[in-house]
């Protein structure tokens, strides 16, 4: 197989990371490209993961960014999620509680009786089914930032070895 740019087989080089990227040089990596970036660097050659250490001094402040952003992105989805299920539930229970009084008149026949307690009976469906969806798409949402937070700790893990080997084969010692 062909080496590009004497790029290693199957590796991107620093300029094909940045054009994924769409930045022009390392300094104009903002914080939302941050999952990008982690996504691409175990795909990069030794070399362009050296020459990118060299705009990333402390990879501990690398490590802090991607995990408060990763955290900043649940935390928000979250919030979303939560004042969505509550105001559903706070109409559902409004409607719950209209029909319930309904029940409770008088002058309502048998068959708007049954009519009114089906639709509650539907509307402890809907309660059901959103319980079981918002349960569903909790667990995937966890999964999904397991899944970044995962990359990111791998990623640091690569660049730390990247940086590591490399001052080690640039060393003037030959021992």
């Amino acid at each position: 197989m062909a080496k590009r740019n004497g790029a290693e087989d199957g590796k991107l080089n620093e300029k094909e990371a940045k054009e994924k990227l769409g930045v022009n040089s390392w300094d104009e990596l903002s914080k939302d490209k941050h999952v990008e970036f982690i996504e691409i660097l175990p795909r990069l050659n030794k070399d362009a993961l050296l020459h990118i250490s060299e705009y990333i001094p402390d990879i501990l402040d690398l490590a802090n960014t991607l995990v408060e952003t990763v955290r900043s992105v649940a935390e928000k989805a979250i919030e979303k999620d939560r004042e969505t299920t509550k105001a559903m539930i706070e109409a559902l229970n409004a409607i719950q509680s209209s029909l319930s009084d309904l029940t409770k008149r008088e002058d309502l026949s048998s068959e708007d009786l049954r009519y009114v307690c089906g639709e509650m009976v539907e509307i402890a469906k809907i309660h059901e089914r959103m319980n079981k969806v918002n349960k569903e798409h909790s667990e995937k949402k966890w999964q999904y930032i397991g899944d970044i937070a995962g990359k990111a700790l791998a990623v640091i893990g690569v660049i730390v070895i990247a940086i590591l080997g490399g001052k080690d084969n640039d060393s003037d010692y030959r021992g």
